[in-house]
């Protein structure tokens, strides 16, 4: 809404309220006042305080109060006051510029526009008149997501989504339903790189989630010949190419040339399951995925560590348990490293029988916000359970770590020769130094090469040889 819309109303009733009245934006600035000398100066702490008390919060003379309506208080109105009189005028002035904000929102606001689409609150026909009046670009790419949260969150999720994706010009953030939140974000457009979508198949969304990213513009598509996919794995790549065939998205690929290469992996698929390399139950869909938050890498890591303790039954305990050491971590998100430590700690959980009888050294640095800034609220008593009277970190972890960069720089002077290959070295030591050597490594001679050329094999070799 316009901070011009909220002076005109300010100022219409200034007259009838005799006090300083006004509104201060999220960022706790006054951008509407009775006293024109005050727009502008901030109210910090104000936003702050609202969010742990009740409805009204009176400081400095002043009383305030957030507009009512919608998941997330952006405006704050107050007046002048500390009285009975002061509390419920600010009431009468919230519920009045809540609904002249309303109002605006539903006619000139973009994410509103969304809304209503995405709730078929909108006639058909009135969309595109609709986009046009609003300027909205109907040419741009976008993709939605639809987030579903589960448990006690005080829309946390929305406040998350909302400081991923700030710009409100070209992301909106959608509260759809008491636990469903809407992301719209452009896509394509916004890119000069190549997208690539990677989806695992461990709740049995990959097919759906990726057909979409290739309508919405993707480059490129992570699939598995079919003896290895589904699971902790990807879609089949066979699939694909026959759903997209005769579409404007035709792979070219020739799905006879790709049941020899299906061959092939089949038998490895056989040699695998046979040594333990590859567990079957890695193979399956399971669709309670959607409950427990567990993606397909943090799945596969969990069976082998529950193999190697001998402990497959427990399998469904520690699924069970990963959703609570979440929550107790501050939900952290699911993706490597922090998805493995929640995993890991799931795992000792289950198997020592008592919740944090043993905590992982990963766990501790999480907890001890080694790791970054948590999105939600952390179990304060699993934390002193894990750090006890450690101090916790808040600002950015990096900026506790002395430089450097010189010092490896020196380190691998013998064999690193760009600025690519030190920071290669400092992350991955052993792994870059040969992979190094091996590449800076003189060439070898016409004789050499001869000597150790490998056998050529061909995927058709592998289709007809038992």
């Amino acid at each position: 809404m316009s901070n011009r819309l909220f002076q005109s109303v300010i100022h219409q009733m200034k007259d009838a309220i005799d006090r300083v009245i006004g509104v201060i934006d999220e960022n706790g600035y006054v951008i509407a006042c009775s006293e024109l000398v005050k727009i502008g100066e901030t109210r910090q702490g104000i936003k702050e305080e609202l969010s742990y008390s009740s409805e009204v919060v009176v400081s400095g003379g002043y009383t305030y109060r957030p507009l009512s309506g919608g998941s997330k208080a952006e405006y704050v109105v107050f007046i002048e006051g500390e009285d009975k009189m002061a509390e419920k005028m600010t009431q009468v002035l919230a519920i009045s510029l809540s609904n002249i904000k309303n109002l605006y929102d539903e006619k000139y606001d973009k994410g509103s526009f969304i809304k209503n689409i995405i709730l078929d609150n909108i006639l058909p026909s009135d969309i595109y008149i609709k986009s046009k009046e609003l300027h909205f670009n109907t040419e741009e790419t976008r993709i939605v997501f639809l987030i579903k949260f589960f448990g006690k969150t005080e829309m946390m999720p929305y406040e998350m989504l909302q400081n991923m994706f700030p710009d409100k010009s070209k992301d909106y953030v959608i509260s759809v339903g008491e636990h469903d939140i809407v992301l719209v974000k452009e896509l394509k457009n916004t890119l000069s790189i190549p997208v690539d979508i990677h989806s695992h198949y461990t709740a049995g969304l990959a097919s759906m989630s990726i057909l979409k990213g290739i309508e919405a513009g993707a480059d490129i598509v992570d699939t598995a010949m079919s003896p290895l996919a589904l699971g902790t794995s990807h879609m089949p790549t066979e699939s694909l190419v026959a759903a997209l065939q005769g579409t404007d998205y035709d792979t070219g690929l020739d799905l006879n040339q790709l049941n020899v290469v299906r061959a092939y992996f089949a038998k490895l698929r056989e040699k695998y399951i046979a040594n333990g390399q590859i567990n079957p139950k890695s193979l399956g869909v399971d669709a309670n995925t959607l409950l427990y938050q567990v993606p397909g890498g943090m799945f596969s890591n969990m069976l082998k560590q529950l193999k190697d303790a001998g402990k497959e039954d427990k399998l469904q305990d520690v699924l069970e348990e990963i959703p609570r050491v979440r929550e107790d971590a501050g939900y952290p998100p699911l993706v490597t490293p922090t998805s493995q430590i929640v995993g890991s700690q799931a795992v000792l959980n289950v198997l020592a029988g008592k919740r944090y009888a043993r905590i992982s050294k990963e766990s501790k640095g999480l907890l001890r916000g080694e790791y970054g800034a948590l999105p939600g609220e952390v179990n304060e008593e699993v934390r002193r359970l894990a750090i006890g009277d450690e101090e916790v970190i808040t600002c950015r972890p990096a900026d506790l770590i002395e430089p450097e960069l010189e010092k490896y720089r020196e380190e691998y002077k013998d064999i690193a020769r760009c600025e690519e290959d030190v920071l290669s070295l400092a992350l991955f030591p052993q792994v870059a130094s040969k992979f190094l050597k091996n590449k800076y490594a003189p060439a070898p001679t016409a004789a050499e090469s001869a000597e150790n050329s490998p056998r050529v094999f061909y995927v058709d070799d592998a289709a007809r040889t038992n």
